[in-house]
Formats: C-alpha cells, structure tokens, sequence
C-alpha cells in the first residue's frame, strides 16, 4: 500500500507510540471524510505483531453484550490477558485495557468509534468517558488529525 501526503501523520503516529512505550500517554483522534485511508493508515502505522503492542477493536453495530464478548475474546487471545467472569459493558472492557496499559504499553485502536454513542452502547451519561480516563491520570493529552480528502493511499499492485 502506498500513502500519498500521509507522511507527517505516519510518523506522529509512530512518535505517540514510542512515548507510550517509554512511560508517556496520549488519547490520539484521527477523523476524515469516508474512504480517505484512516484505518489503512493505522493498520500500517501499527501492523499485527508489529513493534508497538496494539489492539484493533471494530465497533460493530451490536448489542453491548455482544460487543463486550468479541472485544474479551481479542483481548484474551491479542494480549493473554486473563479476564475473569464475563464483562457486560463496554466500561468494564476499557477499564482492563486501561489497567493493563499501566504495566504494558498498549494502542487501542477504535475503528468506527461513533457507532458506540450512535448505539447508546457507551454513552449513557455525558461523564461516561470521563470517568473512564480520570483512571490513569497520567493520560492527559489529547492529540487530534484529520485526514482530507487529498490525502491518500494506492493499494500496491
């Protein structure tokens, strides 16, 4: 895959990593227009069994229950994390991740993230993620880019 104009992106995103990997963290946003590359883009930043630990975690229209079974299974199997019992909300799934990420550095990657509040699966009071970051204060930078629509990739032929 090739990237057109993606260069100073790819190489934040490698930069948040490695802070993150070294103590540091950053809430990363990446937004644009459909189609324009953002999660080939990040898939490429953070490829499976990459340097940077990541968990890639699609937000499928599902009921939060369901959700919440697909993401344990990928973070039992991604992370060998032991989970006991079975989390029933997506509260209970981030505050893991957030824990484990105090000992491991880790990039958690949301694809389709609106779908959580479009679902009411997350959002059920303004303070819900929130709340959840106020866990790990030393979290505190939140780092936004948008990708245009003159920004893009060529799949390699």
């Amino acid at each position: 895959m090739k990237f057109y104009n993606l260069e100073t992106e790819f190489n934040h995103l490698q930069n948040w990593s490695n802070k993150a990997a070294t103590g540091g963290a950053l809430m990363t946003i990446v937004t644009g227009r459909r189609r324009v590359g953002k999660t080939a883009l990040l898939n490429q930043a953070f490829p499976r069994g990459g340097e940077h630990r990541a968990l890639y975690l699609f937000v499928s229209r599902k009921q939060e229950r369901l959700l919440c079974e697909e993401f344990v299974e990928q973070i039992r199997a991604l992370l060998n994390v032991p989970i006991f019992g079975n989390p029933s909300s997506l509260r209970e799934v981030l505050e893991i991740l957030l824990q484990y990420s105090c000992t491991e550095p880790l990039t958690l990657i949301l694809d389709e993230f609106q779908d959580i509040q479009r679902s009411r699966l997350f959002f059920r009071t303004p303070a819900s993620l929130g709340s959840v970051q106020r866990q790990k204060p030393d979290a505190p930078d939140l780092l936004w880019f948008t990708l245009q629509p003159d920004d893009a990739f060529v799949p390699e032929q």
